[in-house]
């Protein structure tokens, strides 16, 4: 007879499980313990992760590579906004709706003119530069400002901030402020600590403004930055990961290309015999002004032999009797070189999420196929920052600039629409359109796109937007196109696209890569 007291016990008792090699400390892990780092040192070694990954940038060929490819992807000219009113939601009518947006957009074009708090940058290079500093530093810091200039439309400004100059001021380390930012009991950011360097010390960081993350329901700081793990109130370097394959590389690149140039300006080597007698103070090259050895007299008195290293190029060595030349041979780099070279770069352009062809620059090896699945997954990293600063950037601020159009009525609301506030993410519902993708073979992605829009399976406007236009305005153009082709008499030859009879899109992928072959 079983009572529950047994039965609990055995469900309990079982058999042990095998141990572990990830959790043990043994083999090759036995010294692998990772370090936990506190608030303090998490600061110190993120900050200067930010120094390093901003010097490779300014300095590195392969990390510039990679964060321009990106940012030139996914912003490029800026992000456009195209403002979409669910007019039924909003109880106005779709002409009301158009006419709104087209007013909206307007409005925002000219603000994009006037954002900048320096009056130096329009909105889309703040875009950009955001975005860079996402990439290379981690995260991106804004203020908004509410300073009205006599010229502008609206009041709305934005002021750059170096990432560096976000920190916890002196004294006031531990409690509720992480690393420059101060949270409140649910871990919400409440106000940041922005230091004010002196313009004659600016690496001393003294002075402090408070500044809170946000007056009222609108947002005052734009502190943006990629999560990567819980509890994050901090951006990361998209270099950190493969910073020591970065620094690495470019030091043996350097050390080859340093061998390379010592080997070609120095092609001999001078062996002299035991006992013999030089009979010229130095060693250089014939020819040269000055005079050189070829210009010793024969009967000179012997002198002591002082070496003169200074070698250049194409120049000719004359020696003593006994002297035998040895011609230097270069082995650098060695015949691995190339497919080391290779296996570094694609475990750099792996850290980063790009490809590396995109890395590189180089389709050399490539065919359409595998330069289709590069750029294809090229563009799903794009397209994460795009949604990304979009989202947590872009986004607010056109909500920002739609209220205070509104506030000054700029953009008034049709008698019975729902109010502005009480519908305010209808009223400011938007999608943005960035850099077209491109195509690698037009004609095959156009078909494609035909096919798609006919079968109902994607529409006109995703069409547009991924080439970075507005379907609205394509139409109208083209219907401005077609009257005047009708009044000019002009009658547009236009394709079917139909594919060529007895080829599928099997054959025609195998025909271009043996071609690109």
């Amino acid at each position: 007879m079983r009572f529950p007291g047994q039965s609990i016990r055995s469900r309990a008792a079982r058999q042990p499980l095998v141990s572990r090699q990830a959790g043990s400390h043994r083999g090759v892990l036995s010294g692998y313990g990772p370090m936990r780092a506190s608030d303090i040192r998490e600061g110190m070694e993120r900050r200067l992760a930010q120094t390093r990954a901003e010097d490779l940038v300014a300095n590195d060929w392969a990390a510039s590579s990679v964060v321009d490819s990106i940012t030139v992807s996914a912003v490029g000219c800026g992000l456009q906004p195209q403002a979409t009113l669910p007019y039924a939601l909003l109880g106005i009518t779709e002409d009301e709706a158009t006419a709104i947006e087209e007013s909206m957009e307007w409005v925002w074009a000219r603000w994009c003119r006037e954002c900048d708090w320096s009056a130096r940058l329009h909105f889309e290079d703040m875009q950009l530069l955001g975005l860079r500093s996402v990439l290379v530093h981690g995260e991106l810091l804004h203020l908004a400002i509410m300073e009205k200039d006599a010229t502008s439309l609206l009041a709305l400004q934005i002021q750059n901030i170096h990432p560096h100059r976000l920190g916890t001021p002196p004294g006031m380390t531990g409690g509720d402020i992480r690393d420059g930012v101060e949270l409140d009991e649910r871990g919400r950011p409440c106000f940041y600590h922005i230091s004010d360097p002196s313009p004659y010390m600016p690496g001393l960081h003294e002075r402090f403004v408070r500044q809170p993350a946000r007056v009222a329901h609108r947002q005052a700081v734009f502190h943006c930055f990629r999560p990567l793990f819980d509890e994050q109130v901090r951006g990361r370097s998209l270099l950190e990961p493969g910073m020591k394959l970065f620094r690495q590389l470019d030091d043996a690149l350097d050390y080859e290309l340093v061998a390379q140039i010592v080997t070609a300006a120095f092609p001999l080597f001078i062996e002299r015999t035991m006992g013999g007698t030089p009979a010229v103070n130095n060693l250089r090259l014939g020819g040269l002004a000055g005079g050189g050895a070829g210009n010793i007299e024969p009967n000179a008195a012997p002198q002591s032999f002082k070496p003169d290293y200074g070698v250049e190029p194409g120049g000719v060595m004359f020696g003593q009797m006994g002297d035998r030349p040895h011609v230097l041979q270069s082995n650098r780099p060695g015949g691995n070189f190339n497919a080391f070279l290779e296996l570094v770069l694609r475990a750099m352009s792996a850290s980063t999420g790009m490809p590396y062809e995109v890395l590189t620059k180089d389709f050399s090896k490539t065919n359409y196929s595998s330069a289709r699945a590069a750029l294809l997954e090229a563009w799903r990293t794009i397209l994460y920052y795009r949604d990304f600063l979009t989202r947590h950037y872009c986004q607010p601020l056109w909500a920002m600039v739609w209220e205070e159009a509104w506030l000054r009525n700029l953009l008034p609301i049709p008698p019975g629409a729902r109010d502005f506030y009480e519908a305010q993410h209808l009223w400011t519902a938007a999608s943005w359109m960035g850099p077209a993708r491109g195509y690698i073979d037009p004609v095959k992605e156009v078909e494609s796109n035909l096919a798609a829009i006919g079968g109902l399976l994607r529409t006109q406007a995703e069409t547009h937007a991924e080439q970075g236009r507005d379907w609205r305005d394509s139409i109208r153009q083209s219907a401005r196109e077609a009257r005047f082709m009708q009044r000019e008499g002009v009658t547009p030859a236009l394709t079917t696209g139909k594919k060529t009879e007895g080829r599928d899109d099997a054959q025609d992928a195998t025909a271009s890569d043996q071609k690109a072959s």
